[in-house]
């Protein structure tokens, strides 16, 4: 088995630096990393955290997987290389901050990390999420209708206040607190870091994005926007570009993968 992919991230609405930023990278056919991470506190062709941050985890789990013996390594404990490399992100973060508080008081990221992989028959992902940017899993139910669910949960202070019965979940959406992190990378020593393995099926279709497109378009349209597209780097650019169309005021940012 391997793994069919697309993405693409621009710039938000009325907004002048795009400070989401998201890698996809292939070790072999059989081994793909994929990150999504939304940036704060930069300043236009100046260094960006969400860029920072991709590249860091990239590096430090490919230098895993090219020792020897490191493909078996690395995917027998992904989840615990995958924390070590967003908690060396968060010291790199946070060593901005503390070297220069001035300049880069707001220097930090949220993110969403999954590596996917497939040995003889079997397909598994292992993940590791902090911050708001989101996993979902799509596919078609028994009607052929779209079905998505969210696997990852939004560290936010709105989402404490729907966990609390204070808000509904739609009204999360449009509450001014959806975007302020509980604990952003590069403002905590020890981050808050969500982690999980797990089997996946061909059929599983994953789609990773930044808050401009997940607050702006909600799951069930996301889903028939994503599967009336085979190809994955349009349809990415199509959720983009709706989300924009919506006035959305953030940076858009959005991955497919799926085994095949």
């Amino acid at each position: 088995m391997s793994f069919k992919y697309g993405g693409f991230s621009k710039v938000g609405f009325k907004r002048e630096n795009n400070e989401d930023f998201l890698m996809v990278k292939e070790f072999d056919p059989e081994t793909v990393l994929a990150i999504i991470a939304d940036g704060a506190g930069s300043e236009p062709s100046k260094l960006q955290p969400a860029q920072l941050a991709c590249r860091k985890i990239s590096e430090m789990i490919e230098r895993v997987y090219d020792r020897g013996g490191g493909k078996e390594l690395l995917i027998r404990n992904a989840e615990v290389f995958l924390r070590e490399a967003v908690m060396m992100v968060n010291q790199i973060l946070g060593a901005f901050r503390t070297a220069n508080e001035e300049i880069y008081s707001g220097f930090s990221a949220a993110l969403t990390c999954v590596l996917f992989s497939s040995e003889e028959k079997e397909a598994r992902m292992s993940l590791v999420h902090t911050g708001n940017t989101r996993l979902y899993l799509i596919r078609r139910d028994s009607g052929g209708n779209a079905a998505i669910r969210q696997m990852t949960k939004d560290q936010t202070v709105a989402q404490i206040l729907v966990d609390d019965g204070k808000i509904s979940e739609e009204q999360y959406y449009f509450h001014e607190a959806r975007a302020k992190l509980i604990c952003p990378l590069g403002s905590f020593e020890v981050p808050q870091i969500d982690s999980f393995s797990g089997k996946i099926r061909k059929d599983c279709l994953f789609l990773m994005t930044t808050d401009g497109i997940h607050c702006a378009i909600r799951p069930e349209p996301m889903a028939s926007l994503v599967l009336e597209n085979p190809n994955f780097d349009e349809a990415c650019v199509t959720l983009c570009n709706a989300a924009e169309s919506l006035k959305s005021n953030d940076d858009y940012g959005a991955i497919l993968l799926q085994c095949v």
